[in-house]
């Protein structure tokens, strides 16, 4: 990676369906919190916290890679 230039081409929300989409793949995961607590046999609290977890870093991920950029970056501006 020579330069950040090519970050000015990628953005998180482009139109609505992109915001819907975050909101659907949390509410599914909240949906799978409680099948996956029962299947694991762990209380709905603990499964709830490693998904917050989870997903705080992959919005820091998210996050950081559109601001100082990463090797994902290439793989769509290629």
């Amino acid at each position: 990676m020579s330069s950040v230039n090519h970050l000015s081409d990628v953005s998180l929300i482009e139109n609505i369906w992109d915001s819907i989409s975050i909101v659907a793949v949390l509410i599914v995961g909240c949906y799978l919190i409680s099948i996956s607590a029962k299947y694991f046999n762990a209380t709905k609290v603990r499964a709830l916290s490693l998904y917050i977890w989870h997903s705080f870093f992959c919005f820091a991920y998210i996050f950081t890679t559109s601001i100082i950029g990463g090797d994902s970056i290439w793989y769509y501006t290629e």
